[in-house]
C-alpha cells in the first residue's frame, strides 16, 4: 500500500524509503537509514545524536526534522479536517447569528450599543460568510503553545519600499497602544476569512476595520498602522499573537477602492482631512521557503498631523455587509472612537463631553510631539573599522594567515578598481564572479595583474574538482576564478544570460560546486565567505548566499561588505528566511546596494543578524586602507640569491607560477610588520611548535630576532650541515642530483633539523620545499625554472636546495630521474650538483639506514646525548615558567624524556579529557569500519590490487587517516 495512504506508525522500512526519496534528501542518507531498517515508529523517534552518528551534518538533520514535522502535521490535519470544519462552521454561526437577528430587514441597519456606537470586536470572526464554508490553513499552526518564533521588525512607518518583505511564521511585536504620538501604534487582523469573500464583503470588512482604527488614531492624535494578515491577540489560540500569515490578494484594486467608503463614513465634511491622514494600502510580500503561494500583509498607515486635525473630532459610520439584502449598509448612528490600550474602542456616551473638551490638550500634545520629532539627534556613526577587523579576522586581533577566503562579487565599476588592493593580500581560495565583463574591464582584469590564477566556468570548475583522483593541489596554490554568468569576451557558448535563464541552466552547477567545496575540499571553519557587493544585487547572487548558508550550517563564517545601503537592503530582504550568520560577511560601500541585498537575502536570514555580519556604508577606499593596515607583512618584494653575489626580485605572480614549490627566500619573513604583531600572536606561533606541530619559518625568524626563545639545534643538525658542505665541495661521486638523507624517529625533530638546514643556507642558495601532492614532472619543470630565474649564465648558477618530506619511494625515484634527464639535455658539466635533495623521512630504525649509506645519511633518534639533554631540560624549565598550562608543551615534555612509555601513559591519563578519549575511541572504531568497507570494495587480481571507482577519490584521505593513527 502507498505510504501516503497509511498512518506513519504503520509504515515499514519500504514506506520510509519511499518517503525519504520524496523529500529530496541526499542519497547516502537514504541508504544509511535503509541499512538500519528504520520503520515508521522508529522514524518518529530519531534524534540528533543518532543522525550525527551515521554522518549527517546539522543542516541535513534540520531539513529531515522539518520534513518529518510537516508529515506529522499533514496527517494530523487530515484526521481533524471534518471535525475542525464542523467546529468552525458552528463558531461562525454563533458569532454572526445575533448580529443578523438584531437587524431589521426593513430598516437595513446594524445594531447599536447603549452609547450609540456599533458593537464590534477586534476579532474578524464576526465577518459574514455568505453561506460559504470557512477555510483556514493550519499549515503554520504551532506544534505547541510554548513554541518560540523569531521576532521581526515592522515595515518602517510611511515606507513604500518594495524590497521590504516579511517572512511567514515569524512574529511582530505585540499590538501596542499610544506612546509618544509619533511612534505608530499597531493593530493586527488575520483577515483570512474575509479575504476569501466576494468583492463587496471584502471591501466593507476592510473599510470598516481601517476607518474604525483610523478615526481612533485621529481622535487621539497618534500615528498608527493597521496590519491585515497578522494574527491578533483574541483570534485562534493555535497561533502566536503577531504571527505573520499573510492574506491572498486576488486584486489589489479591491483594497484600494475600499477606502472610497471614507467619503460615506466620515461626518461633518471632514472627508478631505481623512483622505490626507489615511495613506494608501501598502502590500508587503510574505515569503516562505515551504510554499510558492503568494501572500501579502496589507498595511494602512495613519498620520494625523497637527495642522490637519487641530480642533476637530472625527465621528464615523461603519460599513457592514447585510446578508439578507446582500448590500453594504452603514451603522445607524455615528460613533467617536479612541485608542484604549491596544484596541480601538468607542467613547462611552457619558464620557463624550469630557473627551471633546480635552481636544485642545491633545492638539497641544501633538504639536509638541511633532516639533520634538523634527529635531533629529545626530546619529553616532558605528566604528565600522573595528567591526571589519573583527569579522574579517574571525574575532582575532590580527590577520590569520591560516584562514582562506571565498569571494562572491558582482560588477566592479572603474572608480572602485583603484580601491581593491586589499584583495591582493588575502589568501583567496576561489572567486564567484557574476560580472560578465570582469575579464576585460572588471575585478579579474586587475587581480590577474598581481596573481597567477586559473579561470573557469561553473561546469568546468565542477569537473575539475570531481575528477577520479583527489581534487587538484593546484586549487590550493592558485586562486580559482569562476565566471558564474559567462564572459562577454568569450567566443564559445558561455555567454551571459538573464536571471530566469541562469536559474534554469547554471544554478544546478553552482549548487554542486558549493556543496563539493564545503563538504569535500575545505575543512569546516577554515574559511570565510566574503560577499563584496559593488553594484545592484541580482537573484543569482542571493542563491549563492543561500547555498553557502545551507552547506555551512549558518552564517558564522559569512560576511557582507557593501558601501550602498540600497544594495544591502535588497540583499537582506531576499535572504532573511532561514539563517543565523556567523562565518558569512557582507561588505558594501553603497547603502542602495545594501538595501537591495537585504531585501533579497532576508528569505534566509533575519535582518538583525544580517546587520551584525555586514559592513555597510564604509567607503571602499576606507575598507582598502583599513585592511592593508592590518596586514601582518608589508608589501615589499621578496628576493632570491643570485650567482653574482647579489639578489634578484621575485614578484608574487612569478612565485605563484611555481606552485609545486614552497620557496624560501633570502629575506624570508623580513616583510613582517612587527608593530601589528601582538604578544598573543607570537606566543601562539611558539606554542603551536612546542605542541608538536611542524616548525614554521616564522619560528626561526622570531628566534633569530630574539623575539622568542631559542630553538634548540640537535647535534644531527650540525652533522647534516657538514654533509652538505661536503657535497658542495664535490667530495665523493659527482652527481647532477645529489642527496642528503635525514631518517628520524617520529617526534624526534627530524623535520625541524631539515628546515633548520634550509634556513641557514637561504642566503647562499635558492631553497624550496617540494609539495609532493603535485606530479614529479611538474615539480621538475618548476625546479628548473627556479634555478634559471633571472640568471644570465645558467652554468654558473648555484645548486638549488630542495627539501622533500615523507615521500613514497616511487615518487622520489621518478622525480630524481626527471631531474637527471632534464640536466642531461642541457649537456653542461660542472663540478657542483645542479640540485641537492634533502630527503627527510620518518622510520622506525634510522640508525640501520644510516649504516647502509653513511656518506650521505643522518640518523635522528629519540635518544639524546648528554649535552642535548641539558639543553632540552633547561628549555623545559623556561617553558614551564612561561606557560601555566602544561598541555601546551606535552609533546616537548615527551621529547625531553625520550618518549618514555610510562610517562606517555601518565600524561594521557592526566591531561587528556575523558570526552577526548571517548572521541578517539569512536574514531578508531570508525577507522576499522572504513578499512573493512575498503577491503570489501576491492577486487583481488593476482599481482595487483584494483580499486573500485567509488573508492579512488578517498585513497589520499584514507592514507592520511592511517598515518595519523
Amino acid at each position: 500500500m502507498d505510504y501516503k495512504t497509511l498512518p506513519v506508525n504503520e509504515w515499514d522500512e519500504n514506506h520510509v524509503k519511499c518517503w525519504l526519496e520524496s523529500t529530496g534528501i541526499k542519497e547516502y542518507i537514504e541508504k544509511e537509514l535503509n541499512v538500519e531498517k528504520i520503520t515508521g515508529p522508529q522514524l518518529m523517534e530519531l534524534d540528533e545524536s543518532f543522525l550525527k552518528h551515521i554522518g549527517m551534518n546539522k543542516g541535513q538533520i534540520h531539513i529531515l526534522f522539518q520534513k518529518r514535522n510537516e508529515l506529522l502535521q499533514l496527517q494530523k490535519n487530515a484526521q481533524q479536517a471534518d471535525g475542525s470544519s464542523s467546529k468552525t462552521s458552528n463558531r461562525t454561526d454563533a458569532q454572526t447569528g445575533p448580529a443578523r437577528a438584531s437587524n431589521s430587514p426593513a430598516q437595513g441597519t446594524a445594531s447599536r450599543d447603549s452609547s450609540g456606537a456599533v458593537g464590534t470586536t477586534s476579532s474578524e470572526n464576526t465577518a459574514p460568510t455568505s453561506g460559504k464554508k470557512q477555510k483556514s490553513s493550519k499549515k503554520s499552526l504551532l506544534q505547541s503553545p510554548d513554541e518560540v518564533l523569531e521576532l521581526r521588525s515592522c515595515r518602517p512607518f510611511k515606507s513604500e519600499d518594495t524590497d521590504f518583505k516579511y517572512v511567514k511564521d515569524t512574529v511582530l511585536v505585540p499590538e501596542s497602544g499610544v506612546s509618544d504620538l509619533i511612534m505608530p501604534c499597531h493593530e493586527y487582523k488575520s483577515f483570512a476569512i474575509a479575504a476569501e469573500l466576494n468583492r463587496d464583503q471584502l471591501q466593507s470588512k476592510f473599510a470598516s476595520e481601517v476607518i474604525r482604527f483610523a478615526s481612533a488614531c485621529m481622535n487621539i492624535r497618534t500615528n498608527g498602522t493597521i496590519h491585515f494578515g497578522v494574527m491578533d491577540s483574541v483570534e485562534d489560540k493555535a497561533w502566536k499573537h503577531g504571527q505573520i500569515v499573510g492574506v491572498k490578494v486576488r486584486n489589489r484594486e479591491d483594497f484600494v477602492e475600499a477606502l472610497n467608503y471614507i467619503d460615506k463614513c466620515f461626518c461633518n465634511n471632514l472627508q478631505e482631512i481623512a483622505w490626507k491622514c489615511i495613506r494608501q494600502p501598502v502590500f508587503v510580500e510574505v515569503i516562505s521557503k515551504d510554499s510558492q503561494e503568494q501572500r501579502f500583509v496589507v498595511e494602512v498607515d495613519i498620520e494625523p498631523t497637527y495642522s490637519l486635525v487641530k480642533n476637530k473630532c472625527f465621528e464615523v459610520y461603519l460599513p457592514k455587509y447585510n446578508e439578507s439584502s446582500r448590500k453594504v449598509i452603514l451603522t445607524k448612528e455615528p460613533a467617536l472612537y479612541q485608542r484604549l490600550g491596544a484596541k480601538s474602542e468607542p467613547v462611552q456616551r457619558d464620557k463624550l463631553t469630557a473627551f471633546i473638551q480635552a481636544t485642545q490638550a491633545r492638539d497641544a500634545h501633538r504639536e509638541r510631539a511633532e516639533l520634538s520629532s523634527t529635531q533629529v539627534p545626530t546619529e553616532i556613526p558605528q566604528d565600522l573599522g573595528r567591526k571589519l577587523s573583527i569579522l574579517l579576522n574571525d574575532g582575532k586581533s590580527y590577520m590569520d594567515d591560516s584562514l582562506r577566503y571565498i569571494l562572491v562579487t558582482n560588477r566592479c565599476e572603474q572608480d572602485n578598481l583603484n580601491h581593491i588592493n586589499f584583495l591582493m593580500h588575502l589568501n583567496i581560495f576561489c572567486v564567484f564572479d557574476f560580472d560578465e565583463d570582469s575579464n576585460v574591464s572588471g575585478l579579474y582584469s586587475k587581480y590577474k595583474e598581481h596573481h597567477e590564477t586559473s579561470s573557469y566556468f561553473l561546469q568546468d570548475f565542477f569537473k575539475e574538482i570531481k575528477t577520479d583522483n583527489s581534487p587538484s593541489q593546484k586549487l590550493f596554490d592558485q586562486t580559482s576564478w569562476i565566471f558564474c554568468n559567462g564572459r562577454s569576451d568569450f567566443l564559445g557558448d558561455e555567454k551571459p544570460c538573464d536571471e530566469n535563464t541562469w536559474i534554469r541552466t547554471k544554478k544546478k552547477y553552482l549548487k554542486k560546486v558549493i556543496t563539493c567545496i564545503c563538504e569535500e575540499i575545505l575543512p569546516e571553519r577554515s574559511f570565510i565567505v566574503l560577499f563584496l557587493l559593488l553594484s545592484p544585487v541580482q537573484k543569482p547572487l542571493v542563491d549563492t548566499f543561500q547555498e553557502f548558508y545551507t552547506e555551512m550550517n549558518g552564517m558564522e563564517y559569512i560576511i557582507c561588505l557593501t558601501e550602498s545601503r540600497e544594495n544591502y537592503k535588497k540583499w537582506a530582504n531576499l535572504a532573511q528566511e532561514s539563517c543565523s550568520m556567523e562565518y558569512i560577511i557582507c561588505l558594501t560601500e553603497s547603502r542602495e546596494n545594501y538595501k537591495k541585498w537585504a531585501g533579497l537575502v532576508q528569505e534566509s536570514c533575519g535582518i538583525e543578524t544580517l546587520e551584525q555580519r555586514s559592513i555597510v556604508g564604509m567607503k571602499l577606499s576606507h575598507v582598502d586602507a583599513t585592511i592593508q593596515s592590518m596586514l601582518p607583512s608589508t608589501a615589499q618584494p621578496r628576493h632570491l640569491p643570485a650567482s653574482t653575489g647579489g639578489v634578484c626580485t621575485l614578484p608574487l605572480r612569478e612565485e605563484e607560477k611555481l606552485y609545486s614549490l614552497e620557496i624560501l627566500c633570502a629575506d624570508q619573513c623580513d616583510d613582517i610588520n612587527l608593530n601589528l604583531w601582538t604578544e598573543e600572536q607570537k606566543q601562539e606561533i611558539e606554542q603551536n611548535f612546542y605542541r608538536g606541530r611542524k616548525i614554521m619559518w616564522e619560528n626561526l625568524w622570531l628566534a633569530d630576532k630574539k623575539l622568542c626563545g631559542d630553538i634548540i639545534e640537535r647535534e644531527a643538525c650540525t652533522e647534516a650541515s657538514k654533509l652538505l658542505d661536503g657535497i658542495l665541495r664535490g667530495s665523493g661521486q659527482n652527481y647532477s642530483v645529489a642527496k642528503l638523507k635525514i631518517f628520524h624517529h617520529p617526534g624526534s625533530g627530524g623535520s625541524t633539523i631539515a628546515r633548520q638546514v634550509l634556513w641557514k643556507n637561504r642566503k647562499r642558495f635558492r631553497c624550496a620545499v617540494i609539495k609532493t601532492s603535485h606530479p614529479p614532472l611538474t615539480v621538475c619543470k618548476h625546479v628548473l625554472a627556479l634555478r634559471d630565474y633571472e640568471e644570465k649564465e645558467i652554468t654558473h648558477s648555484f645548486p638549488v636546495l630542495l627539501l622533500i618530506e615523507d615521500y613514497e619511494d616511487e615518487y622520489f625515484e621518478e622525480l630524481q630521474i626527471d631531474l637527471m634527464e632534464a640536466v642531461a639535455t642541457r649537456k653542461m658539466n660542472t663540478c657542483k650538483p645542479y640540485f641537492i635533495l634533502i630527503c627527510c623521512r620518518r622510520c622506525n630504525d634510522p640508525e640501520r639506514l644510516c649504516k647502509a649509506s653513511p656518506l650521505d645519511t643522518v640518523a635522528v633518534t629519540h635518544k639524546m646525548t648528554e649535552s642535548e639533554n641539558n639543553l632540552f631540560n633547561n628549555k623545559l624549565k623556561k617553558l614551564q615558567q612561561k606557560y601555566a598550562k602544561p598541555e601546551f608543551i606535552l609533546t616537548f615534555v615527551l621529547m625531553c624524556d625520550e618518549f618514555n612509555t610510562e610517562l606517555m601513559k601518565y600524561l594521557t591519563t592526566d591531561y587528556i579529557p575523558e570526552e577526548v578519549k571517548r572521541t578517539l575511541g569512536r574514531l578508531h572504531s570508525r577507522l576499522r569500519n572504513l578499512l573493512q568497507k575498503l577491503y570489501n570494495a576491492m577486487e583481488w587480481i593476482p599481482g595487483e590490487l584494483t580499486y573500485s571507482k567509488q573508492i579512488k577519490p578517498k585513497r589520499r584521505m584514507m592514507k592520511m587517516m592511517i598515518r595519523q593513527n
